[in-house]
């Protein structure tokens, strides 16, 4: 029980105030031994069969607590913090359950303010994180959707191209594909909507549906670029004003007769094609799609010969790699070895993953000319 005999009137009042809290209270002196509880913290060791001389006033607290919340606790003791806290699950046999443990200083009432204990808390958690839980699970169920829709290597006599797409923990907003055109072109595009989470997850997903029948039917990078523009305005437009939906991005419209490389790039990193004298950049850009009614775009042209490289790149690449995108552009001029231009992912991902730590989605999308 909570205190056994007559208690002094303040007593008595400090013991109905942590009786009237609905979550579990326990106060312990500073080498841990309880010297209060409350109501909620005797009923819950009785309703799980737990012996009261053993769980309460009297009890060494620390004798039952993890060596990490030990230490978090003592923390607050001494002085060292205002408070601790720590998310822990308690289940049970017939269900899972979570709490909060919370515990902050109980200092004295004269003026040395020193500390002679602390206020344990533990707060049922537990709907809320079967809620996250769930929400996990269907975010990754959508992380694997978005994946299971993502183009597959393609290869024909005269080019290979192939993508790599490491996601963050939300829900992402990259986005690659590449499509054949007719005999001699293909038009290659890279999105990046901005934000992250459902939300440019879902305005990912709307656009993925769009962009074959876009690319193969407009073709030339302007009318693209007008296309993907008037989409965006028209499925994601919103009457609040704050709410923006746009997104950054390349295409790159590949003729292999001329061996040309027509492009608008959208406010995305540059493109850069590689493997010859010089390093050519698609640096020629207009401004991110979706952010105006009609806007001019500004499209670029560069010619390529066999054996060269085109490196497209969303910015998290260069975020991870805590980079400017210059540095960055240098950095892939530098690393984009004969092991990269293998096109193999998995090696390209272990590579990357060892230089950085990811704080964005990233997509790749290398194209090899013969």
């Amino acid at each position: 029980m909570s205190n056994n005999g007559p208690l002094p009137s303040k007593r008595m009042f400090e013991q109905a105030v942590i009786d009237s809290m609905l979550h579990q209270v326990a106060i312990i002196d500073p080498h841990g031994t309880v010297q209060a509880t409350n109501q909620a913290w005797d009923r819950f060791c009785i309703d799980n069969k737990g012996n009261p001389n053993r769980c309460g006033i009297g009890m060494n607290y620390f004798q039952v607590s993890q060596t990490q919340t030990i230490a978090g606790i003592q923390k607050v003791l001494t002085g060292a913090a205002d408070s601790y806290t720590e998310e822990y699950p308690c289940h049970s046999p017939e269900e899972k359950r979570w709490f909060i443990l919370t515990a902050t200083p109980l200092k004295t009432e004269n003026e040395t303010g020193e500390i002679e204990g602390a206020v344990i808390t533990h707060l049922n958690i537990t709907e809320r994180k079967l809620l996250e839980l769930e929400q996990e699970k269907e975010l990754e169920l959508a992380k694997s959707l978005q994946q299971s829709v993502l183009h597959p290597p393609l290869q024909t006599g005269d080019l290979e191209i192939a993508g790599l797409y490491l996601p963050s923990r939300q829900l992402s907003g990259d986005m690659y594909a590449w499509y054949q055109i007719d005999e001699h072109q293909f038009g290659v595009i890279l999105l990046d909507i901005m934000g992250h989470g459902v939300s440019s997850g879902l305005v990912s997903m709307g656009i993925r549906s769009l962009l074959q029948g876009i690319i193969t039917r407009a073709v030339q990078p302007s009318d693209v670029y007008q296309e993907l523009n008037k989409h965006f305005k028209h499925l994601f437009g919103v009457d609040d004003e704050s709410i923006v939906h746009y997104c950054t991005g390349i295409y790159a419209l590949i003729d292999l007769r001329e061996r040309s490389i027509h492009y608008f790039n959208a406010g995305n990193p540059s493109g850069l094609l590689l493997g010859g004298e010089e390093a050519a950049a698609l640096n020629k850009r207009t401004i991110p799609i979706g952010l105006r009614e009609d806007p001019q775009v500004n499209c670029g042209t560069v010619t390529f010969k066999g054996g060269q490289q085109l490196i497209l790149y969303t910015d998290g690449l260069a975020d991870s790699l805590k980079m400017s995108l210059n540095e960055c552009e240098s950095f892939l001029k530098t690393v984009w070895t004969e092991k990269f231009k293998e096109l193999n992912e998995r090696s390209l991902a272990e590579d990357l993953q060892m230089k950085f730590d990811q704080v964005d989605d990233i997509s790749i999308v290398a194209i090899q000319f013969k």
